[in-house]
């Protein structure tokens, strides 16, 4: 069994997709949500550019 892994930005909910980041409707959120087992945090590089330095891991 495959297991889905989706890495997405916990500040603006953009998910990584072929090696861009891809701000997804609604509608397109609720279709992978309900295929994903694992969401993997990580901040994209507009948020990074936009938080402090505490808040970069």
């Amino acid at each position: 069994m495959n297991s889905k892994a989706l890495i997405v930005c916990p500040y603006c909910r953009k998910v990584r997709k072929f090696g861009e980041w891809i701000e997804l409707t609604y509608t397109e959120q609720m279709q992978i949500t309900s295929l994903v087992i694992e969401e993997i945090k990580r901040v994209c590089e507009d948020c990074q550019q936009e938080t402090p330095q505490i808040l970069r891991r």
